[in-house]
């Protein structure tokens, strides 16, 4: 008998998939903090666990920003429920292509209306967030097509994201959509 646990997923590039693109992820945060952490440091454990603690420790904050960009996407679907966004999305997901990678793109194939979106795991100032959305811009040129293009950062802090000329949002917007679940 033959179970699936879907422990395994298959993604594709959610705008113009092409053949050998596709990439391959552990689908539960448990499993893959175990094979990123442990399996890949067991020895470590053994001899010396405060050792294997410490490696651990140095490369967490990746881990995180992994994760967030699955947090991230459940905030925009959220938000979108709720007709915030400047327009209804109808498919979301990430985008790459040779050495380009967007985070997220929720977006209506229809109406040609795309929201890139990138996502960090760190405090941003106003300006690291300009930088980063202007190198959003020059990644989404490359997506094929012609869109009506909004950029978003998603972040776990940012300063200033009121003033900001594009969708920003931190782990305090996050925290006020789950409040009001």
């Amino acid at each position: 008998m033959l179970y699936d646990y879907e422990i395994i997923k298959k993604e594709e590039p959610i705008i113009n998939p092409r053949a050998r693109s596709s990439r391959y992820f552990l689908n539960d945060n448990f499993f893959n903090f175990w094979f990123r952490f442990i399996y890949k440091n067991y020895g470590t454990f053994e001899i010396d666990s405060q050792m294997g603690e410490e490696l651990v420790k140095k490369d967490i904050n990746a881990y995180f920003g992994m994760t967030f960009e699955g947090v991230a996407r459940e905030l925009l679907i959220g938000l979108n429920k709720k007709d915030v966004l400047p327009f209804k999305f109808l498919n979301i997901g990430r985008w790459w292509d040779k050495e380009t990678e967007i985070d997220l793109i929720a977006f209506d194939d229809k109406n040609r209306d795309a929201i890139f979106c990138e996502v960090k795991w760190k405090h941003l100032t106003g300006q690291e967030a300009e930088h980063i959305v202007n190198g959003l811009k020059e990644k989404a040129g490359k997506v094929k097509g012609k869109w009506n293009e909004h950029y978003c950062l998603i972040a776990k802090k940012i300063e200033g994201k009121e003033q900001l000329d594009f969708l920003a949002f931190d782990l305090d917007d996050i925290e006020m959509e789950i409040g009001e679940v």
